[in-house]
């Protein structure tokens, strides 16, 4: 096979731009798949990340960047081939490509790209510990969501022993998260981990034997939402925090505020990559939005915006 690691001996990954089109928006080039780096490299024009800006990394089953064309990597577990799936013209994910990809084979997530423009990508190479999207036995996509206006969703269940379900990233002090998740078993003590890092820091919806509680684990100060109801539903958690102090919120109610630091975190799913423990996400991920700055006054915009697209509350 000839090496097409460069064009007219420019490194693929050095080219901005192909024919007029940012490299960006190809994925592949004679169905060869670009380099991971080359994915998603531009800031935003319009969209979410647009009028909530300087995020540090944002994953999502929907389109948050007009010039974020690729949402995920799906892996076919029949034969381990993957394939870049991006959006469609709604901005919903393009379920019809992964469909296509998997056939009547399971499919799982190798990377959750980064749609900020940093290429902070979400990663999983060990094909044993990757959350899964699709069923290849119904042959459809994993959906969470009310009646009407269900959405993809990634699902993270653990098998019971060895590491845990994950994706990792590269580490961020946030000081501004919101996501979209459901866990779905009750694990009474522990905690739901949707983002985490080493030494139980993280955004988590915990089970207890009185229901759901929303908790925020920060490098100095724990923030606590109880009695939050069935554990089934899916959820919306916000949190702020100014370095100092913090809030948490619930489905856009419920806050609570105390001493809260930034959180450092590096995975989805649990509380660190390679992870073995009850602090995990047993449970669905839909959409992660991190930032290392108080996104407080952000806010009400974030949840509004959220929840049009979702219609969690």
């Amino acid at each position: 096979m000839p090496d097409i690691s460069k064009i007219n001996a420019v490194d693929i990954g050095n080219i901005a731009k192909v024919d007029g089109a940012t490299s960006g928006n190809i994925s592949k080039v004679d169905g060869l798949s670009l380099a991971v780096g080359s994915i998603n490299p531009d800031a935003p024009t319009s969209g979410f990340l647009f009028d909530y800006p300087n995020a540090g990394a944002a994953y999502s089953v929907r389109q948050l960047n007009n010039n974020a064309n690729t949402a995920l990597m799906v892996r076919r577990a029949s034969d381990n081939a993957t394939a870049n799936i991006g959006f469609d013209g709604s901005g919903d994910l393009a379920v019809a490509d992964i469909a296509s990809h998997c056939g009547t084979s399971d499919g799982f997530i190798e990377y959750w790209y980064d749609q900020t423009g940093l290429q902070n990508h979400a990663q999983q190479t060990n094909p044993a510990i990757q959350p899964q999207i699709y069923d290849g036995t119904t042959q459809s996509v994993f959906e969470e969501g009310s009646t009407g206006n269900e959405k993809p969703t990634l699902k993270f269940l653990w098998s019971g022993s060895g590491p845990l379900p994950t994706l990792g990233f590269t580490s961020l002090d946030v000081q501004g998260a919101f996501t979209v998740c459901r866990p779905e078993t009750l694990n009474v003590g522990s905690a739901n981990c949707v983002i985490g890092q080493a030494n139980l820091v993280g955004l988590a919806a915990a089970g207890e034997s009185g229901g759901r509680t929303a908790r925020a684990f920060t490098n100095s100060g724990t923030l606590n939402i109880t009695a939050l109801g069935a554990l089934t539903d899916q959820c919306f958690l916000a949190f702020n925090s100014n370095g100092t102090n913090g809030s948490l919120e619930y489905n856009g109610a419920n806050e609570v505020t105390g001493g809260a630091q930034a959180m450092t975190v590096d995975a989805i799913g649990a509380t660190r990559v390679g992870a073995v423990s009850t602090l995990r996400l047993e449970g669905n991920a839909q959409e992660i939005i991190l930032y290392e700055t108080d996104q407080t006054s952000n806010r009400t915009g974030i949840e509004s915006n959220v929840n049009t697209y979702f219609n969690i509350f």
